[in-house]
């Protein structure tokens, strides 16, 4: 089996598969964290096999979500993709193993199965994730909290252009129980017809076809290494909300409705790649974790706020006029 180590901010996590091109794939998605081989918290092994529906032992379904359904037996959860792809989770020894014929599916479900574990553990450790646009800008985070939809890849590649401007994520930044903001640069996905907009070299490039949504091109950190920002103070929140016309602005937003925003989508985690059939279990103590994490969340969540001037920032259709707004507007706050 081949092996791939990752460390993600002290939290260790082994791959491994037979099938080079999965684990390649899985490595590019998490370049920036490349690891050395270590003792894992965290082991996932990936099959390009025949889904073996065998495993599953005979018990009654515990959650149904659109494409799956999940088994558990004592601490061990069958995830079954509606026989498409297996997942068998142990939660004792944070082991899981991924079964399908589908190389796109067996990629994808290896993604998001690390990000759900590892954010989950990363919780616990007091570091959170944030549903949003993380960039710098001389040295000052620039969060912008936006729906899904809304353009935030396309606003980030676009600023990216622009000299002082460094990045944290595309999708989402890490927020501490001290108050700090964090880098979470992984792999950026851009629709497909974009990718000649950038003029980005192809060897930076792969491409993902995943459930549910378009195919996308995936841009790995490589391209943007010697723009990624380090760790970084809170310093300004940005609101985002979309307009149906080629209007931009920024403008003051009250504190309730950024805390409701910051709560949706750095408390609830909401838009984040949480898998909730991975997150989820029931039970009395995992009420107890979870109830632990909302707390650390919340509390680390009003130490950002606190520490952050917010506003409102209506988004339109001309990409451009977009960007433009940000960078005149951070100029006239003294962020130049």
């Amino acid at each position: 089996m081949n092996m791939l180590y990752l460390d993600i901010y002290g939290l260790r996590v082994k791959v491994n598969s037979s099938n080079v091109e999965i684990l390649e794939r899985i490595r590019k998605d998490f370049l920036y964290f490349s690891g050395q081989q270590d003792q894992p918290d965290i082991r996932i092994a990936v099959y390009k096999q025949a889904v073996p529906h065998g495993m599953i032992p005979e018990t009654m379904a515990s959650m149904y979500q659109p494409d799956s359904v999940s088994y558990d037996c004592g601490n061990v959860r069958y995830v079954d993709y509606h026989g498409k792809a297996l997942v068998v989770y142990d939660y004792t020894g944070e082991e899981g193993k991924i079964y399908s014929e589908d190389i796109d599916l067996l990629h994808e479900l290896g993604y998001l199965l690390v990000l759900s574990r590892a954010g989950e553990m990363l919780d616990i450790r007091g570091i959170h994730r944030l549903h949003a646009l993380g960039l710098t800008y001389m040295n000052r985070a620039v969060l912008c909290i936006m729906p899904q939809g809304a353009g935030k890849t396309a606003l980030g590649m676009d600023m990216l252009n622009m000299d002082g401007i460094k990045l944290l994520s595309d999708d989402t930044p890490l927020f501490t129980a001290g108050g700090r903001i964090l880098p979470f640069p992984l792999r950026i996905g851009i629709k497909e017809d974009d990718s000649g907009r950038y003029d980005i070299d192809r060897k930076y490039c792969y491409r993902i076809s995943r459930r549910n949504h378009c195919a996308k091109t995936l841009v790995t950190v490589d391209y943007f290494k010697e723009r990624i920002s380090g760790e970084v103070a809170p310093s300004l929140i940005l609101i985002g909300e979309r307009i149906s016309s080629g209007k931009a602005s920024i403008e003051p937003v009250s504190g309730v409705r950024s805390a409701i925003s910051f709560f949706k989508n750095g408390v609830v985690g909401l838009g984040l790649p949480q898998m909730v059939e991975y997150f989820l279990r029931g039970g009395k103590r995992d009420f107890l974790r979870k109830s632990g994490i909302l707390f650390s969340r919340l509390r680390a969540a009003s130490k950002i706020l606190e520490r952050s001037d917010t506003f409102l920032f209506t988004v339109g259709n001309d990409r451009g006029k977009n960007s433009g707004v940000l960078k005149d507007f951070l100029s006239s706050r003294g962020y130049t």
